[in-house]
């Protein structure tokens, strides 16, 4: 990952060589790295489908698979956004250097929120299946009172 995100800083600094395309491949380096540690964490994290999902309908089960196949490929592409954004802000005439800030603090916070989704990715389907399998839950005569 450190080799690729590397290889695209210095590509970087030799298609614009002074101080404003190292400031851009600085701020556009940290947000790919982290879209590459998402998406290969996210890889990991695949599990075995539940007992539930013997009888749901096939396009349900099908449209779960494809969204665990795209995730990764997903979050990687994502820490290329402050890259986009700086490009779109160049072809446009606007200054760079605050829209890929800006772009890569929100390529943080997203990863931010993916660490804390992994972090309780096991207390969060705990407390959904105790949701939908509590007694008495919507279809209980809890409702009707």
């Amino acid at each position: 990952m450190f080799v690729v995100v590397a290889v695209g800083a210095v590509a970087a600094v030799v298609v614009d060589p002074s101080a404003a395309g190292l400031a851009v491949a600085a701020i556009c380096a940290p947000a790919a790295a982290l879209g590459a540690v998402a998406g290969a964490t996210s890889s990991l994290l695949v599990t075995a489908d539940p007992i539930e999902a013997l009888l749901m309908p096939p396009e349900v089960t099908g449209a779960l698979q494809a969204f665990r196949v795209a995730r990764p490929f997903l979050l990687a592409v994502a820490g290329t956004l402050p890259v986009l954004v700086a490009r779109a802000a160049h072809d446009a005439g606007r200054p760079v250097l605050p829209a890929a800030g800006l772009a890569g603090g929100a390529v943080g916070v997203g990863f931010a929120l993916f660490v804390m989704w992994v972090w309780k990715r096991e207390a969060i389907a705990a407390a959904t299946r105790a949701a939908v399998n509590a007694p008495g839950g919507q279809h209980g005569h809890d409702r009707d009172r």
